[in-house]
């Protein structure tokens, strides 16, 4: 349930289209509620003759959900055109005392990854940080993808290496803010436990004209739809 949440807490701040330097806009709502917004910066760089992106993301809640919560996060990672990762971090805000701040480098050679909190160990077969996954899971091209197939992604997030299965719901017109997008649909599976209506409880609309993030949903089963959407 704690990785869920996570994943559609970073999807608050998560654009996907790569351009030299892009920001993006996010709005977190539950109804006509606002609780909290997010920005995106991507960067491109060059290093060692190699070709980087930086992806920052910068979420906070706002209003009644600031006073109550309190909750300033900043993700980044830096990747290479594989969307495997170089280098990445966690700063963690949240409540007036807790913080939180983790640094992730993988070695390809050797085939490890070391966190500045739980030292250095074996990485599995194309493993990533959550941003980097999330933005690769974004940019595949589902056009000759079957409706329902269900891949395996390896991630490291707090001090811990998994695997999260996708499933691929198909095509669907979005509407939201007055436009309507033509979106890939995706969902991270979970155990939904007790507070999610099933494992297909968060959904992600990914426009397919530029591969970016536009929305989300996650369906809870007594609170009903909290929603992600772009503000453009």
């Amino acid at each position: 349930m704690k990785r869920i949440l996570f994943i559609f807490s970073s999807l608050l701040i998560m654009g996907v289209a790569i351009c030299q330097t892009t920001v993006d806009n996010y709005r977190f709502r539950y109804g006509a509620i606002i609780g909290a917004t997010a920005t995106i910066t991507h960067k491109k760089s060059v290093e060692n003759g190699k070709m980087l992106t930086t992806t920052t993301l910068d979420g906070r809640t706002r209003g009644l959900a600031d006073a109550l919560f309190r909750v300033h996060d900043i993700f980044s990672s830096t990747y290479d055109e594989q969307f495997l990762p170089v280098s990445a971090y966690r700063d963690i805000h949240e409540g007036k005392t807790y913080t939180k701040r983790e640094d992730l480098s993988f070695d390809r050679s050797a085939g490890t990854v070391t966190s500045s909190l739980s030292g250095t160990e074996h990485a599995a077969p194309k493993l990533r940080d959550m941003v980097s996954a999330l933005m690769y899971v974004a940019n595949v091209d589902y056009s000759n993808v079957e409706k329902g197939s269900r891949t395996k992604y390896y991630v490291f997030h707090e001090e811990e290496q998994f695997p999260i299965e996708v499933k691929y719901n198909g095509i669907e017109d979005v509407k939201m803010n007055k436009k309507t997008y033509r979106c890939y649909s995706i969902s991270p599976l979970v155990d939904p436990g007790n507070l999610l209506e099933k494992k297909e409880s968060l959904i992600v609309y990914v426009d397919i004209a530029t591969h970016k993030i536009v929305g989300a949903k996650l369906h809870f089963k007594l609170a009903g739809y909290f929603r992600l959407e772009i503000v453009e």
